[in-house]
């Protein structure tokens, strides 16, 4: 009610008139109210435009900016009909300012562009002309249509091409314009039958649009037909044989088509009806043909009356056919069978001699003597002549032979019969003769045994064959019936059919042979009968589902399992015979494999337990050849093993420490140890033991954590380093040690890089205090076995040097020190340097062991040069203890030695590279360290590098190395 009285209240205002062209885009600016009307102001921030009408097709800013909202399309019947001159759009607009309200009419005139073409309703039209059309013929023709404004209507039509017509426009009362086609010249359908026209239809703008016209000029009956001759005269003999054709009759018509097409027929009212009879025409070949025998007594002369007709004009011809005489009358045969003159009939148990007919011969000739015989008889029958004189004219046919019906039942037997003429004519006449049955034979089948398959689960009451023995009696003695040897309950039998039906499913797994006796019993009397046996063979149907031998299947097998190797086997089983089951898995998206053939599992790829999945549900398909299928889920567990240390985390005993204050309490925690073992269970399974001191100021358990064991003096201040021991729960136990960094302070500093690497190397000298405060019994035994260590290597070093200069009396001399320089230089086919240290002088290679350690042993090997070009140059390796004694050189690894520096660097690096000088692959890849019993696999190619180093940086925690993986040092050795 509201908005009712405020427009009640607006105040009109004036028109606006703005024009925009047919096709404006969406957007596009029409015009401005404010600048268009002097009377708005907007002045105040309260003034507001509002589209009340019109607001589908234009809007207005607050600006006072009208735009097109919508595609301008002046012809698609929205805006405007399509028969008004002016296409306006009336909009409304509202303006309010505070109270004041003002409602202005805008009228927006869509200005039409010839954006369309003139088209036709169809591409192509078909027309007829009928060839003798006057000239000024007209045919109205479809009109184009073409959606723009009479501005840019259709101004004109134009036919192409131009020779036979032209175009006649007519100007309706609606203003269109109508082209009708009009004939110039005349048709002629026997010289052109079809004109392909176009026409093409021009607008007021220049746009054109075109449509094809097939014109097909309708032929006119304007030829009559013509003979080649208008009458003929034909001499005929009487024995002409029917069919003969006697004249062809051939008449020509100028038109073509329907109108050029002749037919030949009689006239009915000049050729007598004797002489149609005996002479056929054909219409349409005008074939004169004999249809019946010629009588040069009856009609001596024939005169046929011809007309050829193409449909509406005619021409007549005259045919004379003259007879001339033959001796043509042959022999004439009659026979009488009791009453029938056409059958006779025997019994076949008939004896010998026994009558069948009387047969008489005539002649229309005077004076001939007559012979008959009978022919293709095969001896069954004879004729006996009624008198002894040659020549007589009656005979008896009596049977010759003992006949069999089921030998031949109808005979047919041509009685010949010829005058003495000159030439003889003669005449055959065929007779039938039926041999009436006698039940003489009893049914029989084609086979003593059948042998029937049927699938099992048959449909009950269905016919599973039909059984047809064979009579060769006929009629009532053919008749058979069937019925079963034995009752069957399985089995029954159609007494009319002979079909076989199955009274109740069978099941091949039961029973799969059953045997039946079958008889057939003519009906003749007395009745005859034959038998004979049907084995039904029941094949088995896929009708049972495989069966898993267990519905769930669980296997395990231990991760280091190699690729092919058998996990477990399934089996299924199936009921039906001859069955092939084959296995499958419902997913490949599992390491694993199954045989179709067997059932074997077996590993796809090798699986790391620590890696991937630990459990995989599968399920395993079993399917026979016709997709029937049974599935059974299978639990495959992948047993980890001990294949991996546990790794320090925090602290890293050559980077963090803990500080402790002095006022914390006695069982308070003061940190906690973070280690990692990527095995599963108890492989996994973290003890840490605290090795040293094993009681004093701090105590860690088992799960690492750190506790204050005693109360803090002042004289506990500084470095308080812990040996610790870090195994798994494996068997055996994989273990490391290390060092915990606990420093004791006044109050608690920050612990920056710089301060902790300044503390490291007195924690590193308690540590070594430590260690060598071993017992006074340890010292001993170690004395004792280093001893005796020493006594065997002087006496194998005695050995070998003994050895070695017997052989070198065998060899040239030692090599110089050119011959030593180009040792130096010779190229390590196994060269790796690590791109982000400085190389190292001569050549190198890599060792890399399966785990990381942070205690050494030495290891000491030896590898010969086989090389041919350097027979004297030898490499000599030791592997690093932690303190960095390199046992080659006895040097230690100390700041101030060059050498041993490179060896820390190298220590420390991810990638550990040592120089060596060697010319020849090592004549073995590994070799055991005796120390842990871990084998170290020597690095043959930097390709071999690149596959090592990632398993080993997997173990690394991110942003720190690996902690002091193991290297070789070599030294060349003369």
């Amino acid at each position: 009610m509201r908005r009712i009285l405020h427009l009640a209240a607006a105040t009109l205002a004036a028109h606006l008139s703005y024009s925009i062209t047919d096709g404006t885009r969406i957007g596009s600016y029409i015009g401005n109210i404010v600048q268009d009307l002097s009377e708005i102001s907007l002045t105040s921030s309260s003034a507001i435009f509002q589209v009340v009408k019109g607001a589908d097709v234009i809007n207005v800013s607050p600006e006072g900016d009208l735009r097109v909202i919508t595609e301008i399309d002046r012809e698609n019947g929205q805006l405007c009909s399509k028969d008004d001159h002016t296409c306006l759009v009336d909009a409304e607009i509202l303006y309010r300012k505070d109270k004041e309200f003002k409602l202005f009419y805008v009228d927006l005139e869509i200005v039409d562009i010839n954006d369309n073409s003139p088209e036709f309703e169809k591409s192509l039209i078909e027309l007829h002309l009928p060839e003798n059309s006057a000239i000024g013929s007209t045919i109205r023709l479809p009109s184009a249509i073409d959606p723009d404004s009479s501005e840019f209507s259709i101004d004109r039509y134009q036919v192409s091409p131009a020779m036979f017509f032209e175009i006649l426009p007519r100007q309706h009362a609606n203003g269109k314009i109508i082209p009708q086609l009009v004939l110039k010249r005349p048709l002629d359908f026997e010289k052109r039958e079809l004109h392909e026209l176009e026409l093409v239809a021009f607008d007021k703008g220049g746009l054109t649009g075109s449509m094809k016209i097939n014109l097909l000029v309708d032929d006119v009956n304007d030829h009559s037909p013509i003979f080649e001759e208008s009458s003929v005269s034909i001499e005929l003999s009487e024995s002409t044989a029917m069919g003969s054709v006697i004249y062809k009759l051939n008449a020509s018509d100028g038109d073509r088509g329907r109108y050029g097409v002749i037919s030949y027929s009689y006239d009915d009212v000049l050729t007598d009806a004797l002489s149609r009879t005996i002479f056929a025409i054909n219409s349409s070949t005008g074939d004169i043909s004999v249809s019946s025998e010629l009588n040069y007594e009856k009609q001596k002369k024939h005169v046929l009356y011809i007309e050829a007709f193409d449909g509406s004009e005619s021409a007549l011809m005259t045919v004379t056919i003259n007879i001339f005489n033959v001796n043509d009358n042959p022999p004439e045969i009659d026979i009488k069978f009791g009453e029938s003159s056409v059958e006779g009939s025997i019994s076949e148990d008939a004896p010998v001699g026994s009558f069948v007919g009387f047969v008489s011969i005539t002649d229309s000739d005077k004076d001939q003597k007559l012979n008959v015989s009978l022919v293709n008889d095969d001896g069954d029958f004879e004729l006996e002549n009624m008198s002894d004189s040659e020549g007589s004219n009656g005979y008896i046919l009596k049977v010759a032979k003992p006949l069999d019906r089921e030998r031949v039942h109808l005979y047919r037997i041509d009685l010949r019969a010829a005058d003495n003429g000159s030439p003889p004519l003669t005449t055959t006449k065929t007779i039938s003769i039926k041999v009436e049955d006698v039940n003489d034979n009893a049914p029989f089948f084609q086979r003593d045994m059948y042998h029937v398959n049927i699938l099992e689960n048959n449909n009950v009451g269905k016919s599973i064959v039909s059984l047809k023995a064979t009579d060769f009696d006929e009629g009532q003695n053919a008749e058979i019936e069937y019925i079963l040897g034995e009752e069957s309950s399985f089995f029954s039998l159609e007494r009319g059919t002979g079909d076989l039906i199955a009274l109740q499913s069978l099941d091949a797994e039961l029973n799969s042979r059953h045997v039946i006796r079958i008889i057939a019993v003519d009906r003749g009397s007395p009745s005859l009968k034959g038998e004979t046996s049907v084995v039904i063979n029941v094949l088995d149907e896929n009708d049972n589902d495989p069966a898993f031998e267990q519905v769930e299947y669980d296997f395990s097998f231990p991760e280091n399992t190699e690729e092919g190797e058998t996990i477990g086997t399934v089996a299924a089983i199936d009921a039906d015979k001859n069955s092939e089951v084959r296995y499958r898995l419902a997913s490949n998206s599992v390491p694993f494999r199954i045989s179709p053939q067997t059932g074997s599992i077996t590993l796809q790829r090798s699986i790391d337990a620590d890696i991937d999945n630990t459990k995989y549900e599968i399920m395993i398909i079993a399917e026979d050849i016709d997709g029937r299928s049974a599935t059974a889920s299978g639990t495959i567990i992948v047993n980890d093993i001990n294949d991996n240390a546990p790794v320090l985390i925090w602290p890293n005993p050559d980077l963090d420490v803990i500080q402790v204050t002095l006022d914390r309490k006695v069982s308070e925690k003061v940190g906690t140890i973070k280690v990692r073992d990527r095995d599963q269970g108890a492989n996994g399974e973290i003890i840490i033991t605290q090795i040293k001191p094993r009681s004093g100021m701090f105590q860690i358990n088992s799960a690492g954590e750190v506790f204050l064991a005693s109360k803090l003096k002042r004289s506990n201040l500084g470095a308080n380093p812990v040996l610790i021991s870090i195994s798994d729960g494996g068997s055996p136990p994989l273990q490391i040690n290390s060092r915990v960094n606990i420093y004791v302070t006044e109050e608690e500093t920050k612990m920056t890089p710089a301060r902790v690497h300044a503390l490291l190397p007195e924690f590193k000298r308690q540590s070594l205090s430590l260690r060598a405060s071993t017992s006074q019994l340890a010292f001993f035994l170690v004395a004792i076995f280093t001893a005796l260590v020493f006594v065997v290597f002087i006496v194998t070093f005695y050995v070998v040097v003994r050895r070695r200069s017997k052989s070198q009396r065998n060899f040239p001399p030692p090599p110089s020190s050119a011959d030593l320089s180009r040792c130096n230089q010779i190229k390590n086919p196994h060269h790796y340097e690590t791109p982000t240290r400085p190389p190292i002088a001569g050549k190198s290679f890599t060792a890399s062991p399966r785990h990381s350690r942070v205690e050494f042993e030495r290891v000491k090997w030896q590898v010969e040069l086989t090389s041919a070009n350097h027979p004297q140059c030898t490499i000599e390796n030791s592997f690093n203890s932690d303190s960095g004694r390199d046992s080659a050189s006895d040097a230690s690894a100390s700041a101030t030695n060059e050498h041993a520096q490179i060896q820390q660097i190298a220590l420390s690096s991810p990638k550990s590279t040592h120089s060596s000088l060697t010319s020849a692959r090592p004549t073995f890849s590994t070799f055991m360290d005796e120390s842990d019993q871990d084998s170290v696999h020597i690095v043959e190619s930097e390709r071999e590098i690149q596959k090592i180093w990632p398993s080993l940086e997997k173990n690394t925690p991110k942003n720190k190395p690996p902690i002091h993986p193991r290297s070789i040092n070599t030294s060349m050795k003369k």
